[in-house]
């Protein structure tokens, strides 16, 4: 029953399962900047802007993959 997912694994080829990665980001940076603040006030912005980052750093990693699969000769 297990090995059957990994015969036919999730289609991620969809706009809509690239919004899994929003929540699992999300939890990464509320855990990362659980630990290194030193304000806890400060959490929700530092943990918002590290979001921000990661998001921002997934894109041009894509879009530059992206790049290097269609030009690349």
């Amino acid at each position: 029953m297990l090995a059957s997912v990994f015969h036919h694994p999730m289609d991620l080829s969809t706009v809509v399962a690239l919004w899994l990665v929003l929540p699992l980001v999300v939890a990464v940076a509320v855990c990362y900047k659980t630990l290194r603040t030193r304000n806890v006030r400060r959490l929700p912005l530092e943990a918002a802007a590290l979001v921000g980052y990661i998001v921002a750093g997934l894109v041009a990693l894509g879009a530059g993959l992206y790049l290097i699969q269609e030009y690349w000769p």
